[in-house]
């Protein structure tokens, strides 16, 4: 069977008039995003007051040793280095330690709910994206219907981690390819309900020979995702999504 092809310039003017053309829906999906990053600030600024400012406490030793760092780590004499280590050893490190220990459960709890949530609605963005390739429309109500998927997809991601991490390690290079082979893997999982493994094999697989369109649109996201301010926040992800969900039903045809 012929492999489907796809042009990253295709697929860039595709990502760009899709997100032009449905700007409110895409403004909307980011501002439900924002609106939930805010309330989940707020109830942790209220609930673990006393452990922010038990963390405001050691802010002064936080800029002193960035700016050690900035001024003096790369091309500084040995001991300018050695004071940078030993400013986070004694000054920066050993607080940080007491006040997670002290704050343990609040904060396990509150990681476990943001991952839960941050998750979900990742994998409901997919949807949404998808939902919009295939039917011309989509709606911001799905960025809530994925929430059955998070275990396959936290554990799905974190394989996919330290997949990714490892190659980096090694040689940098096997990291970026297996970094790219492997990026749809939630997209099968949102799709076609694909289990842990499953969805990281068919991203595998449908990516066979199309390295260097992929690595054409690895060199091409940044380059929008970084945009300016509130445009970076609503143009750059919903960008990213859609490119990826073109590509994705592209190569899966």
């Amino acid at each position: 069977m012929r492999k489907s092809r796809f042009s990253v310039f295709n697929t860039a003017i595709y990502g760009v008039s899709t997100v032009l053309d449905n700007i409110r829906l895409f403004v909307l999906a980011s501002l439900v995003k924002v609106a939930i990053f805010v309330v989940f600030s707020l109830l942790f600024s209220i609930i673990a007051s006393e452990f922010i400012r038990a963390l405001w406490k050691i802010g002064p030793q936080f800029r002193f040793f960035f700016q050690c760092l900035r001024e003096y780590w790369l091309l500084a004499p040995y001991e300018k280095a050695v004071q940078c280590i030993a400013i986070w050893n004694t000054q920066i490190w050993p607080p940080i330690l007491m006040l997670v220990a002290k704050y343990f459960i609040i904060l396990l709890i509150f990681l476990a709910i943001l991952l839960f949530v941050g998750i979900g609605i990742y994998l409901g963005f997919i949807r949404l994206v998808l939902t919009l390739h295939d039917t011309g429309k989509s709606s911001v109500n799905l960025l809530f219907s994925c929430f059955g998927l998070v275990q396959k997809g936290f554990l799905a991601g974190i394989i996919y981690f330290f997949i990714v991490a490892i190659g980096l390690i090694l040689l940098v290079v096997p990291g970026i390819y297996f970094g790219l082979r492997l990026i749809f893997f939630p997209y099968f999982i949102v799709d076609k309900n694909a289990g842990i493994i499953d969805s990281l094999r068919r991203s595998f697989k449908i990516t066979e020979d199309h390295g260097w369109p992929l690595f054409g649109l690895l060199l091409l996201i940044p380059v929008i995702s970084q945009l300016p301010g509130m445009l970076g926040l609503f143009f750059g992800t919903s960008f990213v999504a859609t490119v990826l969900s073109y590509t994705y039903r592209k190569l899966a045809a």
